[in-house]
């Protein structure tokens, strides 16, 4: 039989190694964890950074298309006055009477001088 020093000394000595192993598996558990947090952190400021950057593009394109629909509108606005332009010039120019003729025509300037007033204050 093993002398009684040696049983308690073999006894602490498996008691001491099972406390280590208990301390380095809460070690291990607690950088698992720390790394977990941190991948799941990282991953989520990446999902935030990407939301972020489809928001802004989002917000671009929508910016970009609104100022071709203004352009568009401004190119029709144009159009429309030209072509209202030419038929009341035809219609002048259709009136045989010459005092039509000369009201039309201070009538356009008329109109003319309000649109430039108009583009004046619109650019102050």
């Amino acid at each position: 039989a093993m002398d009684p020093a040696n049983v308690l000394k073999v006894h602490l000595k498996s008691k001491a190694d099972r406390q280590a192993e208990e301390i380095r598996r809460k070690h291990k558990e607690e950088r698992d964890r720390k790394a977990k947090e941190e991948k799941e952190e990282a991953e989520a400021r990446d999902e935030a950074d990407r939301m972020a950057r489809e928001a802004r593009q989002e917000a671009d394109r929508k910016a970009d298309e609104e100022a071709e629909h203004n352009m568009e509108d401004d190119g029709n606005a144009k159009e429309e006055k030209e072509e209202a332009d030419r038929r009341a010039k035809e219609e002048a120019e259709r009136k045989s009477d010459k005092d039509a003729s000369n009201k039309a025509k201070e009538a356009k300037d008329e109109a003319d001088r309000q649109e430039h007033q108009e583009a004046d204050r619109r650019a102050k």
